[in-house]
């Protein structure tokens, strides 16, 4: 079987409709309990996505034969495959910096270069992807951007230029030699299991997530989301929430789930002017 058919789809250079199939068809290529087919799931969606890429991107492909292009790519695949350098804007500014990219002759050319790469290298944040738009003016040329990529990968590029991120890269832990592809992936698996109600997905994915061992803030609200709809799980639900207020107060989220769920077990430990603080905005970092 090719890739098209594991996936179940026609040969197409829509990434997006690559992804929705890979994810359709994983709940029935679970890790542990078919490891062979999960593993041909995965190659069969990165060898249609690769495809993909290079059919809509024939004629970026055809200028990566400029030395300083493809120098300018290696480079990129450097700075992402180190995490901590991927999720920092001035290592794009610096990759930006090149003369290739400067240069008004070959600036452009050099853009388009660099977002052929990111067709199947996009989990960088939000800043990182400004950064580049404002060396590169992608905004600007989104019509002729159009003509030559795949409209759905277009609109997820204006989408993470234009919008703040949905998931916080930048609170994600360094570590080597870890899954970051992997990890996102399941997230947002996650993420659509609890939009689509499908808790059996959720259950798997969570439990594939907690095998990764990766401490993460919107991961923790995704599982208190989850817990919180099943009878029975409000202790487990609380001390997540409570965990994640303790670590990361500053964010909106982590308040509202501390306070939600201590108005609605009842902590005695939490006092009223501490939850009149939380839902004002001003949580304590810290407060328990």
């Amino acid at each position: 079987m090719d890739c098209w058919e594991i996936l179940g789809i026609r040969k197409t250079e829509d990434q997006e409709e690559i992804r929705k199939a890979y994810y359709k068809q994983l709940p029935h290529f679970h890790p542990e309990e078919n490891p062979e087919g999960f593993r041909a799931l995965r190659q069969a969606m990165e060898e249609a996505l690769e495809i993909a890429a290079e059919t809509a991107g024939a004629q970026e492909t055809a200028m990566m034969d400029s030395r300083e292009l493809r120098d300018l790519v290696k480079e990129a695949g450097e700075v992402y495959r180190d995490f901590g350098r991927r999720i920092c804007p001035d290592q794009w500014k610096t990759l930006a910096s090149a003369s290739v990219c400067q240069d008004l002759e070959t600036q452009k050319e050099a853009g388009w270069a660099l977002l052929g790469f990111l067709m199947n290298h996009f989990h960088i944040p939000h800043d990182c992807y400004q950064a580049l738009d404002q060396i590169f003016g992608w905004q600007e040329a989104e019509e002729e951007l159009y003509r030559r990529f795949s409209e759905g990968f277009v609109r997820y590029l204006m989408y993470r230029i234009r919008e703040e991120d949905s998931f916080r890269y930048d609170r994600t832990p360094v570590r080597d030699d870890f899954d970051y592809e992997g990890f996102f992936e399941a997230c947002f698996q996650l993420r659509s299991a609890l939009r689509d109600k499908d808790r059996e997905l959720a259950e798997k994915t969570i439990g594939e997530l907690e095998a990764m061992d990766m401490d993460h803030p919107d991961l923790t609200v995704l599982k208190i989301r989850h817990f919180s709809m099943i009878q029975g799980k409000e202790e487990e639900t609380w001390k997540l929430a409570e965990q994640l207020y303790k670590t990361h107060g500053d964010l909106a989220s982590a308040r509202y789930w501390y306070a939600r769920l201590a108005l609605e077990t009842e902590r005695e430990q939490v006092d009223d002017e501490e939850l009149e603080d939380i839902l004002g905005g001003t949580g304590k970092r810290g407060a328990g």
